[in-house]
C-alpha cells in the first residue's frame, strides 16, 4: 500500500514484492488477502482501510491493484536463498525467536548474502541481532531496523582500490 501511494516517486524503479513462508497454508491465506475486522483494526488507519480494502460480509478484502503487485512463494529460510533474487529491503518478523542460536546465525548469514550492500532488514523488536550476527548493525533497536554490515567488505574494497 505504501509503495502504491509512492508510485509517482518510484517512476523508473523496478519494484517487486515477494512474500515467503514455509507454510503453503500461510501462502494461500496471504494470496487471498482477506482479513477479519480484528486484523484490520490492529494498527491500520481507517483512511487506509477504506482506500485499499472492500468489505465482504464480515471481512475485508485487499484491492486487486495492491494484491497483484505482490507475489508469494513457499520457501524455507534454511534453504538456499539465492534463487529468490537480490533484496534491498527484507522484513523478517516473528521468525528468529523460534530458532536456536546456530539456526539464527545461519539464517542471518544467508539473508545478508542476498541483500544489497545498502539493504535494510526489519526484524521484530523482540528479535535483537546483537551477539547473533556481525553482518547487521542496528539502526534503531526500538524499531528492529538493521543495515547490512559486512566486516570483510571494507577490506575487499580497499584491496580492489589499491590493486
Amino acid at each position: 500500500m505504501i509503495l502504491h501511494e509512492a508510485e509517482a516517486d518510484l517512476r523508473g524503479w523496478q519494484v517487486e514484492v515477494l512474500g515467503i513462508d514455509l507454510s503453503q497454508a500461510a501462502i494461500t491465506t496471504a494470496m487471498r488477502a482477506v482479513y477479519s475486522q480484528f486484523d484490520v483494526q490492529r494498527g491500520l488507519p481507517i483512511r487506509t482501510l477504506l482506500k485499499n480494502f472492500q468489505k465482504e460480509d464480515d471481512n475485508w478484502r485487499l484491492s486487486e491493484v495492491i494484491r497483484t503487485r505482490v507475489s508469494f512463494k513457499a520457501w524455507n529460510l534454511l534453504d538456499d536463498l539465492f534463487p529468490l533474487g537480490r533484496f534491498d529491503v527484507v522484513l523478517c518478523r516473528n521468525v528468529l525467536p523460534y530458532f536456536d542460536m546456530p539456526t539464527k546465525f545461519a539464517t542471518l548469514q544467508k539473508l545478508s548474502r542476498v541483500m544489497a550492500d545498502d539493504a535494510v532488514l526489519y526484524a521484530g523488536v523482540e528479535e535483537p541481532l546483537a551477539g547473533v550476527s556481525s553482518n547487521f548493525q542496528a539502526m534503531d533497536d526500538n524499531l528492529g531496523i538493521h543495515i547490512v554490515q559486512r566486516p570483510d567488505l571494507g577490506k575487499i574494497k580497499s584491496l580492489a582500490a589499491a590493486g
